[in-house]
């Protein structure tokens, strides 16, 4: 994966671009030295000057994208900006002052609106950190630090304020008064924060030149090599799988482990400022000699089996054939989005239409128009969830049917993520996001909302569910924030930890088999059900790969037999599943079991996988028979 970049656009005052930021029709404002704020289009164009102040603007944040949660509200067309004097606004999209309070004595440094966009936080040169309400009502103030406040973050749950002050990072809860942490993080003044709410990391840049990651605990993650020059912005992509950081005429592209993916230099000065769009598609660059730039993901690819897509540009996709060595390419008149490979289908969404193609002949399937901005593509066995901010979620069968639009009391969309959501033929399930304890389920089958809901002690963050059999066969798995793995069956929801440490787990596309990563071994269960029947039965079932220690593996996919492994410094690594498992659940599957009887007496750890799958007691004994 790389990041195109786009010629750079002078802005029309000519003067240092201090802070940018999207509005939730993916249009993009600029405020310049010049103390004017600057409306543009996607396409890099300026389109009118929307506000000119009196002070210098130091700061601006839009307020967050409306969803089902707060539709109708016109809160999504406002944003925030600190001034130079002090003071805090409020400005709407039309370029009016609905709020202006005095908040610090000194410049307001940086300022952030939670998710839900109730409050408000600010950190100035006067070294307070402040809470405020919608309409800018003082709520409290956090924290004094004796440096200037440069960056504020929020929690990914709201409840914590993370702020930079001299070379000190610190986490605040808003709810207490003395409740904090506090770490050095770099080794000279801090200039940017951001935290990411899917994958809960926190990122740091500092004068040093270098960047870090760090845990919500204050664990420190990855720390970069020094760079050229003092790093000045940084920001992660709303995916949380990449995160961008800009210096001294270079822009870097990184995964969320820190390994620079791609490497841009620039001739336009220092990147100040850097926002990205609400899909995470597109992310914009603010330069201290006026100029804006517009960067793209390209050579983005994905594969399942023998064939591989890949994002060559903003309007092409190549399609590879591993067998029959061949290349295809696909041209989109408009930008794309999103794309899928799997269950014999690729499916690309861009900015106008969801269109579903067959792998087979690659031939478009249907095509479905788009009205908003797609926020998540998940696909399963026969059919594929779509989401937009508006709207909510779609599920839609890959002849282009739509089989039901699932609609929660309470739901969130903006908060859905690929990670916290599971799709099956015949079952939704998703992290409720007002308590992330509880898994909700919905039947795609009939539309309607199930009654029973999976509690948790912890919050979840993660979940997978399997594809193969039908509902009585359905089962999720889940990671939790502790990184504890659990197995539920939906049919009777009894919870079964499965291990602990994980970083990841998936289901394979074609057996019910689970495979994860657990302390940096690779971990294979070949019929994880048993866990609800016996779990002494379980841990015959297991089988172990090591994925050589150290160097912090993490589970990719797993298709069929095969399971991609990537390591910290992005390599990609197949291990292989034996297919005798499969074979012997084609055999279940099908009532041969007088063929699994015959694999059971062969590989006799098998027959915990035969007794687990069968359902009267004279198969089980008949195939222990064999052995």
């Amino acid at each position: 994966m790389k990041l195109s970049l786009l010629s750079a656009t002078s802005s029309p005052e000519g003067e240092s671009i201090e802070t940018i930021g999207w509005s939730s029709g993916n249009e993009l404002f600029t405020c310049s030295h010049n103390k004017t704020i600057w409306k543009w289009n996607r396409s890099g164009e300026t389109v009118s000057k929307v506000y000119e102040s009196s002070e210098q603007i130091q700061t601006m944040h839009w307020y967050p994208a409306p969803s089902q949660h707060n539709r109708g509200s016109t809160n999504a067309d406002i944003f925030a900006v600190g001034y130079s004097n002090g003071a805090v606004g409020v400005i709407n999209k039309g370029g009016r002052e609905e709020h202006r309070i005095d908040a610090h004595d000194g410049a307001v440094l940086s300022l952030k609106w939670n998710i839900e966009g109730t409050a408000l936080a600010t950190g100035g040169s006067d070294g307070f950190v402040k809470l405020w309400s919608r309409c800018c009502a003082l709520r409290s103030n956090i924290y004094h630090s004796g440096n200037p406040v440069t960056a504020v973050a929020w929690s990914p749950d709201s409840t914590q304020i993370l702020f930079a002050s001299g070379n000190n990072l610190t986490i605040k809860h808003i709810q207490s008064s003395t409740r904090y942490t506090s770490w050095g993080g770099h080794n000279g003044l801090i200039l940017g924060v951001d935290w990411n709410r899917w994958n809960r990391l926190i990122l740091s840049i500092g004068e040093d030149g270098i960047y870090k990651i760090w845990d919500c605990f204050g664990r420190l993650l990855y720390k970069s090599s020094s760079q050229q020059g003092c790093l000045k912005s940084v920001s992660w992509c709303p995916s949380g799988e990449v995160f961008v950081v800009g210096g001294t005429a270079s822009v870097m592209l990184c995964d969320k482990r820190g390994h620079i993916l791609s490497k841009e230099n620039t001739k336009d000065g220092s990147i100040k400022a850097l926002a990205w769009t609400i899909d995470g598609n597109q992310v914009a660059l603010g330069f201290s000699n006026g100029a804006v730039m517009f960067g793209f993901f390209i050579e983005r690819s994905m594969e399942w089996f023998r064939s591989k897509v890949t994002l060559e540009d903003m309007h092409h996709i190549k399609i590879e054939d591993y067998l029959c060595k061949k290349v295809q390419i696909l041209e989109f008149q408009e930008l794309v989005v999103h794309m899928s490979i799997g269950f014999h289908h690729l499916i690309v969404i861009t900015a106008l239409q969801c269109l579903v193609y067959r792998i087979e002949d690659w031939r478009t399937q249907c095509i479905i128009n788009v009205k908003d901005t797609r926020m998540i593509l998940k696909q399963c066995l026969d059919s594929f969830l779509v989401s937009d901010m508006m709207n909510g979620l779609h599920v839609f069968t890959y002849e282009g049917r739509n089989r039901c639009n699932p609609l929660l009391a309470g739901l969130r969309t903006e908060l859905l993520h690929n990670q916290n959501v599971g799709l099956s033929r015949d079952t939704l399930a998703f992290v409720d996001c007002n308590d992330p304890k509880c898994l909700r389920l919905f039947d795609t089958t009939v539309g309607k909302e199930m009654e029973k809901v999976i509690h948790h002690s912890m919050p979840i963050v993660e979940i997978d569910m399997n594809q193969q059999g039908d509902s009585s066969d359905r089962m999720l798995i889940f990671i939790d924030v502790d990184n504890d793995l659990y197995i539920v069956s939906l049919l009777r929801p009894y919870i079964s930890k499965l291990a602990s440490l994980t970083t990841k787990a998936l289901w394979s596309s074609h057996a019910h088999i689970i495979a994860a990563t657990v302390e940096q071994d690779l971990i294979i269960w070949l019929y994880p059900q048993a866990a609800v029947i016996d779990e002494d039965l379980l841990k015959v079932l297991e089988v172990s790969k090591e994925c050589f220690k150290g160097k912090s593996a993490n589970l990719h996919s797993f298709q069929g037999m095969r399971c991609m492994v990537q390591y910290a410094n992005g390599a990609f690594v197949t291990r292989s599943v034996s297919p005798k498992p499969f074979m012997l659940f084609e055999y279940i599957e099908g009532n041969n079991w007088h063929l699994a009887k015959k694999l059971c007496w062969i590989f006799k750890a098998f027959v915990g996988c035969v007794g687990s799958c069968s359902s009267t007691c004279y198969t089980i004994w008949y195939c222990r028979g064999g052995i």
